[in-house]
């Protein structure tokens, strides 16, 4: 069952969940998950895309995370695809066909599964000169009773979360070691305190808030 824990991504979801259903796991029923001191409840208040501002090239597809007890926010640096996907359901967009996050969304009902809580619970080094990559899991609630939690991208819980209504919690530790009071701390840094129109020549020096962008 190791392997269960190691696979990344919305096609590595997909099939977890035919193994969660299919194999009908005695899956442990968690611990009631509101009200946790050791959690966040948090809601996504925003989405920054690299081609919303021509200035700023790289490092600008952020979600914000909203701490809705201290309304300080969770910058998480995501990829372009993930991001369209999240601001795209927040837009009210409408597509002729499914898309990805659709699609996913689309086979957890037709499996008679829901998803119960998103939770980012874990900050990793990743080996590489940044913060670390955050890791998320997805409760679910199966048919006939059982839960399954898998791992996930975080982009990728989040972009299910806005389709679902599904509540997002974080880790206290995260939250309040990594969180800023607006979305502007992220712009200054990128921009330059004067608002020059100039990138920054270098990464922002608080790196515990910027997190890796290559594994969202």
């Amino acid at each position: 069952m190791a392997f269960l824990h190691r696979t990344v991504g919305v096609v590595g979801l997909t099939g977890l969940l035919a193994v969660a259903y299919g194999g009908r796991a005695s899956w442990a029923e968690g611990a009631e998950i509101e009200g946790r001191s050791d959690l966040r409840r948090v809601e996504v208040k925003s989405v920054w895309k690299s081609s919303d501002d021509p200035r700023v090239i790289s490092l600008l597809n952020v979600v914000f995370l909203k701490d809705l007890k201290t309304q300080r926010l969770l910058p998480v640096w995501i990829g372009h695809f993930e991001a369209d996907a999240i601001r795209a359901k927040l837009n009210g967009e409408m597509f002729p066909r499914p898309m990805t996050h659709d699609l996913l969304k689309s086979l957890i009902d037709a499996i008679g599964a829901r998803i119960r809580y998103i939770l980012v619970d874990a900050l990793r080094p990743t080996g590489v000169q940044d913060g670390g990559t955050y890791f998320a899991k997805i409760s679910l609630a199966l048919k006939g009773g059982g839960t399954a939690e898998v791992d996930s991208r975080t982009s990728d819980a989040i972009a299910l979360s806005v389709r679902t209504g599904t509540p997002i919690y974080v880790a206290s530790g995260i939250m309040e070691g990594n969180s800023i009071a607006d979305e502007g701390e992220i712009e200054r840094e990128l921009l330059g305190e004067e608002g020059t129109g100039q990138k920054s020549s270098t990464r922002p020096e608080k790196k515990e808030k910027h997190p890796s962008n290559s594994y969202y």
